[in-house]
């Protein structure tokens, strides 16, 4: 009897979940129909996405790649298939129709539609077609759905602009990129192919370019695009194949006496084994990996890899990297607790100085681990090694190796050799902190003073040597908008700690000085810069005027300050300026709005932007012309440096913001927003939000 009543309970059980699933599909096709955003869908196949039924998946493809209302591209096309690579094209496509379980008569008009598609696209711009490129492979998951020609054409080019990463070719940095992240989870794995000569380019080649079709079954490829594209991370590709490459390790690792080319066979055909019911795990993973990476690596590689076109903000060959660097950001983040998620690592930080630099100031927490002992006494510094692991090992796997140095050359040099000792030793989650403390330097000292520490109890001195340039992150965590390595120094060597009255202060004038651009002792006049919420010197909004009001019609003076004067023209500064994706940008997991609207220069011209909101920041991103789907990150501001919002009655869409303090506005910006009214409610709710986690904290 009992067992018949629990035969009974899980077969209500599967009813049960049987009828959530339809009424969550039903949910998703009205979604879909009523032109639900990204975030919107995002949020309701957040448990769903292994339920996305056939038919709506390339509707909700198109939603998650921000083309489901973008206009038909072939409209116009005159249909001509003279194209340079036409009989190329023609093999490719018919070869790929192939692989669709259609009828004959099906597949010929498959076929047509891939070649159309590829014909306009090589011609539209102005590129040659190579049946290695993987075109023809992103196109058939595509041409599988029977959709218009149009369709077919828009979802490519998102495809191929946001996802594939640029240079996928012998030698290319995606290549060395997955190096340095299969060196930090898999040191063995990695050795041992490098001790073979295969480099990730001889079998990553046609996963990449193809985001897996070349290699797995068109179902498999559907249920991972749907992890993908929802997911809106164009690095998860990185992290599917990390983890393909992992789940194999095994069997790699057994063929010692494989000959390299049979190997190489054996790497690129291992996708294939992945069947449907693998693809919710597999996905899982690949995300959980990506957590456990130094996040610091996306602002570093993004541009080179899926922007337009940019150099690499980082100096040297990323093929002549040791490990994975770790940005500055993410190491002061994790050292304040302020990790991304609960999984999110933190660092054992080792400090390869001398002794003396090492006691006079530090990193709070980092093990000292003196870098010349590997010269002069082997012996002590074997021991110290194994006191360091001993550690280590009490404080748990969330705690990943991080080696830092002074910046200086020649340090950096003895550092890489104790580095490379722990790599040798196949130890996993070894990353360099870019830069060094000289990289500190570069960061005001009320910025990093609570992280610093020293011995006896005194203030902490960070010593950087004479000569050396700091190297700070991509994008600074001033909010400035001028380059934020400066360097730093005196003949008698270059010190920077705890603050020391008058001179401190002029120091840290003299350093904003220099942020802004000017030179020291310039007036405000001079140039502009982004206020920090450092600025405050009384406590915001209490007893003031209203935070938002309409105006009348005159016209809002623009302080000297302001951050919308000379330095818009400077065309040199906007170069410095990081460029985004805006979809990846505004759907970060830390945005809660995104603004469509314009901005408004000094001389009355109007430039497409965004107002990107999170609970702490207000980022304005202006689109780039030349570009579609990419924009420049113009400026970013604390929240709780928003004084006023202002508007007029006759033109309540034309919104102005004011930066500074109650006391001094430092600048402002305005916007033509079409829904101006739940923009500004959105902007005043988070800065109220922000305003109680304050009042809470003092």
């Amino acid at each position: 009897m009992a067992e018949a009543a629990s035969a009974v309970d899980d077969t209500v059980d599967v009813e049960e979940v049987e009828e959530d699933v339809t009424e969550w599909v039903e949910r998703l096709r009205s979604a879909l129909k009523e032109n639900t955003d990204y975030s919107s869908l995002h949020d309701l196949c957040a448990n769903h996405v292994q339920h996305i039924p056939d038919d709506l998946r390339f509707d909700v493809w198109k939603v998650a790649l921000g083309v489901a209302r973008k206009p038909d591209a072939m409209a116009n096309w005159d249909g001509s298939l003279d194209c340079l690579d036409r009989e190329a094209i023609s093999a490719r496509c018919s070869t790929q129709a192939e692989q669709l379980q259609i009828s004959e008569e099906d597949r010929c008009a498959v076929a047509e539609d891939m070649k159309a598609v590829l014909t306009f696209y090589c011609k539209s711009r102005n590129v040659r077609f190579r049946p290695d490129n993987g075109w023809a492979e992103l196109l058939l998951p595509i041409a599988a759905h029977r959709c218009s020609r149009g369709d077919m054409y828009n979802v490519l080019y998102a495809l191929t602009h946001k996802y594939v990463p640029r240079e996928c070719r012998r030698d290319g940095r995606p290549f060395h990129l997955f190096r340095l992240l299969l060196l930090y989870h898999e040191p063995e794995l990695c050795a041992f192919l490098d001790t073979k000569r295969i480099t990730p380019d001889r079998y990553l080649q046609h996963w990449l370019r193809s985001l897996f079709v070349a290699t797995c079954g068109l179902d498999v490829v559907m249920a991972m695009w749907d992890v993908y594209l929802l997911e809106a991370d164009p690095f998860l590709i990185f992290f599917l194949a990390l983890v393909t490459l992992v789940n194999a390790k095994e069997i790699l690792m057994d063929g010692q006496d494989t000959s390299r080319a049979d190997l190489v066979e054996t790497m690129k055909g291992i996708p294939c084994q992945l069947e449907r019911e693998d693809i919710d795990d597999f996905c899982l993973l690949a995300q959980h990996y990506a957590a456990r990476t130094p996040q610091s690596f996306r602002m570093d590689y993004h541009a080179p890899l899926f922007g337009p076109g940019k150099p690499s903000t980082i100096d040297g060959p990323i093929s002549q990297a040791l490990c994975l660097p770790v940005g500055l950001t993410d190491l002061l983040a994790s050292m304040r607790h302020q990790k991304a998620s609960e999984d999110a690592v933190g660092y054992f930080v080792i400090d390869c100085r001398p002794l003396d630099q090492y006691e006079a100031g530090r990193l709070r927490g980092a093990h000292h681990l003196n870098s010349v002992l590997m010269l002069q006494d082997l012996t002590k510094f074997y021991e110290l090694v194994v006191e360091l692991q001993a550690k280590h090992k009490e404080r748990g796997a969330n705690e990943h190796w991080c080696f830092i140095s002074s910046g200086q050359e020649e340090d950096d040099q003895y550092m890489n050799m104790v580095v490379a000792h722990f790599l040798q030793r196949y130890t996993m989650y070894v990353s360099i902190a870019r830069g060094g403390y000289a990289a500190l330097a570069s960061q005001m000292s009320s910025r990093v003073k609570d992280v610093l520490e020293s011995d006896d109890g005194i203030e902490p001195i960070v010593y950087v040597p004479v000569g050396v340039k700091p190297q700070a992150d991509p994008v600074p965590a001033s909010t400035s908008d001028t380059d934020a390595t400066k360097p730093a120094g005196s003949v008698m060597g270059r010190f920077f700690g705890a603050v020391r009255g008058k001179t401190t202060d002029l120091r840290d004038r003299l350093y904003q000085s220099m942020q802004e651009g000017g030179e020291p002792g310039a007036g405000p006049a001079a140039t502009s810069r982004h206020v920090s919420h450092n600025d405050r010197t009384t406590r915001h909004y209490r007893n003031s005027e209203p935070l938002f009001s309409i105006g009348g019609d005159e016209e809002v003076e623009h302080p000297p300050g302001d951050s919308r004067s000379a330095s818009e023209s400077d065309t040199e500064a906007a170069a410095r300026r990081p460029t985004v994706n805006v979809d990846t940008f505004s759907h970060r997991s830390d945005v809660t709005h995104c603004f469509e609207c314009s901005e408004m220069k000094p001389d009355g011209y109007m430039v497409p932007a965004r107002l990107v909101l999170t609970q702490t920041r207000l980022f304005v991103l202006r689109e780039l012309p030349d570009r579609r789907g990419w924009a420049q990150l113009h400026s970013q501001h604390p929240l709780m440096t928003i004084v006023k919002i202002t508007s007029k009655k006759k033109y309540p869409e034309l919104i102005t913001l004011r930066f500074g303090t109650l006391e001094k506005i430092v600048s402002s910006q305005r916007f033509l927003i079409p829904h101006a009214k739940s923009a500004t409610e959105a902007i005043k709710s988070a800065i109220m939000k922000e305003m109680e986690k304050v009042d809470a904290s003092s």
